[in-house]
């Protein structure tokens, strides 16, 4: 039923569409003939008074296809062309977020070229909102972008400064620290992490949304792996999470912080990893090369036997 009604949309919507398109030729076929016939009077009315004769009623002619054709062609130029010309690339902010969903920094850098769009200063419609679209579909080079143009207008972003999302009617909601959405997203990547830590993201800010308050280190080890991929999906993401715990580790995170549940990131990732070995996602072998290749950056010391992590004295 629901694809008998699509197709039945579709074929209504083409019929209007030529229907339209119709009309507009036969008033451009009007405009022409009325044209014509206008030269064609201009041009024989000398030799007519000369002989004695007048158009008369002749004269109607042409106004009548100018007054029937006129207002076709105006109406077709006001309301389709003159949009269809003026749509800039960049003058909407919805260009600019469409530009991150579909994953085109190119798309995006285009759309700031333009200069065709004032951003608010705060609001859903803001540089700040834009770079919370760019971390929530794990975009780096979209955020960089986003950053880096802020910059250039004079009106840096604070990534330190809570990032709230909006409803469709521009309410906000759900506010979060940039490095907090990063660590926490699935979408995101260790790329995501280095942009907003060279951009002066605190790695020890804690989560607003973490039911535990945990800190990016925290969130990171939460998400370690997938619980469900292939075997070399799943070495990429274990790779990309590791990268991501060693690089907050080099910008100052502390190991050793607890949640609001005592647990450090070392404990969470205990539970992470035991919980992707019980579901058959991970290999308690690659769960012990893991915690080995990053304890380092835990603050952890690793006992081969099994995966057992201790804070380091």
């Amino acid at each position: 039923m629901g694809g008998f009604s699509v197709v039945v949309m579709l074929s209504v919507l083409g019929a209007v569409a030529f229907v339209i398109l119709g009309a507009v030729a036969v008033a451009f076929g009007l405009f022409v003939a009325a044209t014509v016939v206008s030269i064609v009077f201009a041009c024989r009315t000398k030799t007519r008074r000369e002989r004695g004769k007048r158009l008369g009623g002749l004269v109607a002619v042409p106004i009548a296809l100018y007054a029937v054709s006129v207002p076709v062609l105006v109406w077709f130029v006001l309301v389709w062309v003159v949009p269809i010309a003026g749509d800039g690339e960049g003058d909407e902010f919805s260009d600019f977020s469409q530009a991150i969903t579909r994953h085109e920094p190119e798309a995006l850098q285009a759309c700031f070229d333009a200069d065709a769009f004032s951003f608010p200063s705060e609001g859903p419609e803001s540089l700040a909102s834009l770079l919370e679209v760019a971390i929530a579909y794990g975009e780096a080079p979209c955020a960089q972008t986003v950053l880096a143009a802020a910059e250039k207008r004079g009106a840096p972003l604070d990534v330190n400064e809570p990032l709230p999302s909006y409803t469709a009617s521009g309410d906000p909601y759900g506010a979060e620290r940039p490095l907090a959405r990063a660590a926490g997203s699935d979408y995101s990547s260790a790329r995501m992490l280095s942009v907003l830590l060279e951009a002066g993201a605190d790695p020890n800010a804690a989560s607003l949304l973490d039911v535990e308050g945990g800190r990016p280190l925290h969130l990171v080890c939460d998400n370690v792996g997938w619980t469900s991929m292939s075997a070399e999906d799943q070495e990429r993401a274990l790779a990309d999470s590791g990268e991501s715990i060693d690089l907050l580790a080099a910008y100052g995170a502390d190991p050793a912080a607890v949640d609001a549940a005592g647990l450090t990131a070392g404990d969470r990732l205990t539970g992470r990893l035991d919980s992707l070995v019980e579901g058959d996602a991970l290999t308690r072998e690659q769960a012990n090369r893991f915690v080995a290749e990053h304890a380092e950056s835990l603050g952890l010391a690793y006992s081969s036997a099994r995966t057992a992590l201790r804070a380091v004295a």
